[in-house]
């Protein structure tokens, strides 16, 4: 005798996939569901976690030094996987790359004599009709 599914919107086992399975889990033991990344390093749900778990064990908290975080980044160059963000790395890049766009924007910016007048200069160079 053969018998259907118990659910007849549930799938064969067969058809359910990993994350599906994950899915269902973490529903009936209510928790989380995590999907897999390949960042490295723990989630920033995992570090209040890990925090959290060291003061019930009386532990000290987990503080990556800067050894750690270039050991990070030589395993990730070398695993292929995106180097770990550093906050701080992040926020030079940021301020260098908004100073860079503002410097090249001021060299635009100028009265609107000035620029009425460069355009009028083109225009008369390459012999296009004044724009009016």
């Amino acid at each position: 005798m053969v018998s259907a599914p118990a659910d007849p919107e549930e799938p064969a086992s067969s058809q359910v996939t990993e994350a599906e399975k994950a899915k269902r889990r973490a529903e009936r033991f209510g928790i989380a569901v995590v999907p897999p990344s390949g960042s490295a390093g723990p989630a920033p749900e995992d570090k209040e976690r890990l925090k959290k778990r060291a003061e019930r064990f009386g532990l000290p908290p987990p503080i990556e030094t800067e050894e750690e975080l270039e050991k990070k980044k030589k395993r990730a160059a070398r695993f292929g996987l995106p180097a770990p963000v550093i906050k701080s790395e992040e926020e030079e890049k940021r301020l260098a790359r908004a100073q860079r766009f503002q410097a090249a924007s001021a060299g635009v910016t100028g009265t609107t004599e000035e620029v009425k007048a460069k355009l009028k200069a083109r225009a008369e160079r390459f012999g296009m009709p004044l724009a009016k």
